[in-house]
């Protein structure tokens, strides 16, 4: 029989053992849908990478500043994945940000119906690109190549 998950489990705070050898693939992910956020980091943590999440613009970009004061396997954020549309501003907004103050590379995420609206200039600050719905492996083969 399987154990009552604790207090922090059941919020979605679990943490999956990470092995030394992939400790540094830190992730920031910044998704403001509470549901798809806690899918999305599950399935990451599941396969062993580090994750937080940020709901929103200012959320990320204090978390980032928070995260990348001194490079360090427990400190660095190695990549963000971020959605398009946030509630205080945009991810492109955000990466362009992130990419100037912390040299932070990143995924952008968007809807099937706003892909053919995204400004190719603006969404270039971001270093690859998926569209939901995905499949976890194509954002985990993409990840590693980012990563590598």
């Amino acid at each position: 029989m399987k154990d009552a998950p604790s207090p922090a489990q059941a919020r979605g705070q679990s943490r999956a053992p990470v092995s030394r050898s992939i400790r540094s693939r830190q992730i920031l992910l910044v998704e403001d849908h509470a549901d798809t956020a806690l899918v999305i980091r599950k399935l990451l943590e599941q396969r062993g990478y580090a994750v937080q999440v940020a709901g929103s613009v200012a959320a990320a970009i204090e978390l980032a500043d928070e995260l990348t004061g001194e490079p360090s396997s427990e400190s660095r954020i190695d990549l963000v994945i971020s959605d398009v549309g946030l509630p205080d501003g945009t991810g492109f907004e955000l990466m362009r940000h992130l990419k100037e103050r912390h040299g932070l590379r990143g995924i952008c995420l968007t809807g099937q119906d706003s892909d053919d609206k995204i400004d190719p200039n603006l969404a270039s600050d971001f270093a690859g690109h998926l569209t939901k719905p995905f499949e976890i492996n194509q954002l985990e083969s993409l990840i590693n190549s980012l990563i590598a």
